[in-house]
């Protein structure tokens, strides 16, 4: 890009008087200046916005051991309410039987269709 500019701009500098090819070169300098500190600030913007997206990552990954120990502080704190709460209520019903019980009426069996009789061979002698 710079190569390019520097040859336009000799070849366009050629052509004019000495103030004129002079107020050229200054114009030159100062647009390729401009030009560079835009895209200098455009640079530096991306790169923090880049580095505070990956500093937000890192801090939520160390996050990820103090999430779990609360995840499991809860699970125990809810295991001793509900251990507590099932101690509190007695034996139910279903720690008495191990089993289901019995239903009151057998379903009924279906039944089963006849089946044809096989025919009879005689024999022959």
């Amino acid at each position: 890009y710079w190569s390019v500019a520097t040859v336009i701009t000799v070849a366009y500098a050629l052509y004019f008087s000495g103030s004129t090819a002079k107020n050229w070169a200054w114009a030159c300098l100062s647009g390729w200046c401009f030009t560079w500190f835009v895209l200098e600030v455009v640079k530096v913007a991306l790169t923090t916005i880049n580095e505070l997206a990956q500093l937000s990552q890192r801090k939520r990954l160390l996050n990820q051991d103090k999430i779990r120990d609360r995840v499991k502080l809860k699970t125990d704190m809810k295991r001793r309410q509900m251990d507590t709460l099932s101690k509190a209520m007695g034996p139910t019903m279903h720690s008495i039987n191990s089993r289901p019980p019995l239903p009151i009426e057998p379903f009924p069996t279906p039944a089963l269709p006849a089946l044809p009789a096989p025919p009879i061979q005689e024999e022959v002698s």
